[in-house]
């Protein structure tokens, strides 16, 4: 027969001696986060842990209606990599937080830039339990563990289902001049591989505005393309051996030269089942086939995309 169960009483539980609250949390760490810490510590600085080592992420952002699902259709059909899809441009805020966390002019004076370990741990869940100690500023973190939270989450959203193959998403969303997004992936992932996707801009804004998919006047969806070129451009330069620029003219060509080229360059194989995909299966998510624009709309679309952009691009 069990013992009756005490009614709760108001006071507070006994407080344990210094001695043994530095055990417990000692205790607590070591059992608690065992698994946690795993997953976030860095492994070597190599900017990926052990859990994530040999998966090295691609990260395929594109202009909308540039062949981004197509691209990823195909690098999933390897069985190499998994690609997940759009999510809104969930990382736009995590990226602002980032950015905004990494260049507070305080970081030193609240973040260690060590390991912070099991003992100190401890010794910071002392001090916070001490009232008679100055605590607001005593935080338990270090710049790894920091590091490990933005990398674990964007994991996540990359590899929810934890697949042992190279991981990564696609989307439309990033690279509009307002958002911080590839450089934290750069920051975290220093092996990841960028594959930006751009479009003819008639043809491009064309099938944003017939989509429907979006409320961008034809204004707005050319300055989008302007903005997104411009920072697609931007980051190849700054990164030449871990992006490339691939248009959707190229990507769709009878000569596989764009797309093997793409492949090779992935490691990631390219053979008869991926070319009947680009050629044989029909479109996913295609646009109903309408008249062309007006003419004074084309001539917008082109006045505002015409520029640096268009010239390095295609020529104009």
């Amino acid at each position: 027969m069990r013992p009756p169960v005490e009614p709760p009483t108001s006071q507070d539980p006994p407080r344990r001696a210094p001695e043994t609250e530095r055990a417990h949390a000692v205790a607590c760490v070591s059992r608690n986060d065992k698994h946690f810490l795993a997953e976030l510590r860095v492994d070597n600085g190599s900017g990926a842990s052990a859990l994530a080592r040999g998966r090295q992420p691609i990260f395929l952002i594109g202009q909308p209606r540039s062949g981004t699902t197509l691209l990823q259709r195909l690098i999933n059909s390897t069985g190499n990599a998994l690609l997940c899809g759009e999510h809104l441009g969930l990382l736009r805020g995590v990226a602002q937080s980032y950015m905004e966390f990494f260049h507070h002019p305080r970081l030193r004076s609240l973040i260690r830039h060590q390991n912070l370990g099991v003992a100190r741990a401890a010794r910071a869940v002392q001090k916070l339990r001490d009232p008679r100690l100055f605590s607001a500023l005593v935080n338990g973190l270090d710049m790894e563990y920091v590091l490990g939270v933005y990398r674990c989450f964007v994991r996540s959203v990359g590899n929810p289902c934890n697949v042992c193959t190279r991981w990564g998403f696609k989307e439309i969303l990033y690279c509009t001049g307002r958002d911080f997004v590839v450089p934290m992936l750069r920051g975290l992932f220093p092996d990841a591989q960028f594959v930006f996707t751009v479009r003819e801009p008639l043809k491009q804004v064309k099938s944003v505005v017939h989509a429907g998919w979006w409320h961008h006047t034809v204004e707005q969806a050319a300055n989008l393309w302007v903005d997104q070129a411009r920072a697609m451009l931007q980051y190849c330069h700054e990164m030449p051996k871990s992006a490339m620029l691939v248009r959707y003219e190229d990507l769709i060509c009878r000569d596989e030269l764009a797309v093997r080229e793409l492949f090779g360059w992935l490691g990631l194989p390219f053979d008869g089942y991926q070319r009947r995909i680009l050629f044989k299966v029909g479109k996913i998510g295609a646009t109903p086939k309408r008249g062309k624009l007006p003419p004074a709309v084309q001539r917008t679309i082109v006045q505002r995309c015409l520029g640096p952009e268009s010239r390095a691009l295609y020529g104009y």
